[in-house]
């Protein structure tokens, strides 16, 4: 190793001296990089980075939203800001989530740049759901009507047996309105009357049901027959229904088949030759023709009816003793 260093004459290898030093100087100074100058470059990535995973978990510490009133209401077939009855701290409406209970009374809509309650056609209560985060808010929303619509009966005319009572169904727009500020009543009390909220038939005959709500009066054709007569409609299909009505456009080549049944409830002995058919015709000129006997089994008979004419209608009456079955033909 001396002899490396320093020549026979006891002078110093200066070239081979400048080598060593050189090596001890990169080991030094590498052992100091890797101890503390990568480890400096290092910490602000990972600072970076827990910083970054902190900030994902906790979107705003000091974000929140409040409802301005302790409940909502709002009008059917209406539109309303949703930003009007909501405060909103350090955050944007666009990050709340909205949810609504019953969606069939309203919903939560964007319409440009603003987000807003629409309401349906329905009245009713149900509550809507804010959620931002772990922040959540709810809050009742009553759906009202300042007004109704229409109203009527789920038939038109109404058919009811006599002796009987029904139900009756009230269709109303809006859906769901309190039907107790609805006043229904009978013109001719000897034919029909409400009763526990039922109709009930008194007599055969015809008159009127009578509808008034919000001052506006409206009427419905209604008839009360004795269960002596069954007319039904054969369709398309080769198919019986029990209709009281038949369109104009319903019929094919200007026909309709319709089954007449007679049920002798009461054992007078009827029989075809006692079924009466008359027809009164506005518009719409009407021919029933016999087509023979239907069932073998039962007083059943074919008939065929034929119109003439593509506007306005026709009432066909069918009676048997003191029974009697309508059916109209017409718009």
């Amino acid at each position: 190793m001396k002899k490396y260093f320093i020549k026979d004459d006891g002078t110093i290898k200066l070239t081979n001296m400048l080598v060593l030093i050189g090596i001890l100087f990169f080991i030094v100074m590498t052992f100091v990089y890797l101890k503390f100058f990568k480890v400096s470059l290092e910490e602000p990535n990972e600072t970076y980075k827990q910083t970054e995973k902190t900030s994902s978990i906790n979107m705003c510490n000091d974000c929140d939203f409040y409802f301005t009133l302790d409940s909502l209401e709002f009008n059917v077939y209406s539109e309303y800001r949703i930003d009007k009855y909501l405060e909103i701290k350090n955050m944007s409406l666009n990050n709340i989530k909205f949810e609504v209970e019953d969606k069939s009374l309203f919903t939560i809509e964007n319409k440009g740049t603003d987000l807003n309650i629409v309401t349906k056609n329905k009245v009713g209560k149900t509550k809507l759901v804010a959620t931002y985060d772990k922040i959540r808010k709810e809050i009742e929303v009553n759906i009202v009507a300042n007004e109704i619509k229409d109203i009527s009966l789920s038939e038109n005319p109404y058919y009811i047996y006599n002796g009987k009572s029904n139900n009756v169904e009230i269709i109303t727009d809006p859906i769901g309105i309190d039907l107790s500020s609805i006043d229904l009543s009978v013109l001719d009390p000897n034919i029909a009357k409400f009763e526990n909220g039922s109709l009930v038939g008194l007599s055969e005959g015809i008159t009127k049901l009578r509808l008034l709500y919000n001052g506006v009066e409206k009427f419905q054709d209604l008839y009360v027959y004795n269960d002596l007569i069954h007319v039904e409609v054969m369709d398309k299909n080769k198919e019986l229904k029990d209709l009281y009505k038949i369109g104009l456009k319903d019929f094919k080549n200007d026909a309709y088949d319709i089954i007449v049944s007679l049920d002798d409830n009461f054992n007078k002995g009827y029989s075809l030759n006692d079924l009466v058919i008359t027809h009164e015709d506005n518009g719409v000129e009407v021919t029933v023709t016999y087509d023979g006997k239907y069932s073998l089994d039962k007083l059943s008979y074919k008939y065929r009816i034929t119109i003439n004419g593509t506007e306005g209608s026709s009432l066909i009456k069918f009676a048997l003793g003191n029974s009697t079955r309508l059916l109209e033909v017409g718009e």
